[in-house]
Order: C-alpha cells, then sequence, then structure tokens
C-alpha cells in the first residue's frame, strides 16, 4: 500500500519548574503531523540511519490509540510535544531518524531526520 506521512519531529531539552525545582526534559515536538491510517503504527526512533524494530527505541504516543491491545498506536495529528524518557540521551540522535513502522504488516510507513535543537 501507499501511505502518506507529513510533517516534522524536532527533539530538544527544555527546563521546566516542576515543584519548586527547575528540570530540565528531552522533548519531541511534532509539528503538522499528517499521517495515514494504518494498523499498529508505532514511532521509532534510531540513534543511526538504520532500522531495527528490536534496537531502536519505541516512542508510545501519549494519548494515542490503544486498538489492538497495545498502548501508543501512532494515531495523533497536528502539533503536539511529549516528554521522553530521562535515560533518552540528546546527542545521540543527532544523526538518527524516525520511523514510522506498521507491527501488523511489518513494513514502514515513512521515515525522516531527527531535528535535533
Amino acid at each position: 500500500g501507499s501511505y502518506s506521512i507529513d510533517g516534522s519531529i524536532t527533539m530538544m531539552n527544555v527546563v521546566t519548574l516542576k515543584q519548586g525545582s527547575f528540570v530540565e526534559e528531552t522533548v519531541l515536538i511534532f509539528q503538522d503531523i499528517d499521517i495515514s491510517a494504518a494498523p499498529a503504527a508505532f514511532l521509532y526512533l534510531s540513534t543511526d540511519r538504520s532500522f531495527s524494530e528490536s534496537g531502536d527505541t519505541e516512542v508510545p504516543i501519549e494519548g494515542g490509540d490503544t486498538k489492538g491491545g497495545k498502548p501508543g498506536h501512532y494515531t495523533k495529528k497536528g502539533d503536539f510535544t511529549q516528554i521522553l524518557s530521562p535515560a533518552l540521551n540528546l546527542n545521540d540522535y543527532e544523526t538518527g531518524r524516525w520511523y514510522i513502522w506498521c507491527i501488523q504488516f511489518s513494513i514502514i510507513m515513512g521515515r525522516g531526520n531527527i531535528n535535533v535543537l
């Protein structure tokens, strides 16, 4: 099948005030996201230019669809921001790519460079 994915994903560190303390967090900023409907589409981040479902970081999308029993299905559109795990190092992704992987059909629906700020 043919899939259409538009938009950009930027990864950056931001400092926020939480419970009276400044905290640095790594976030993904999604801008103008528009993705074709597909079953079991998930976002993966790769630290290099290749894709490995088992070796790359799966990013469950907050508020994403939970059809099929696995949370984080990539269904959101438009602009949104998501906080990432503190274990992720922003510098590791400077030459990385993002991938939308359809688990059900084992195909890459789309990919692009990660914009690291």
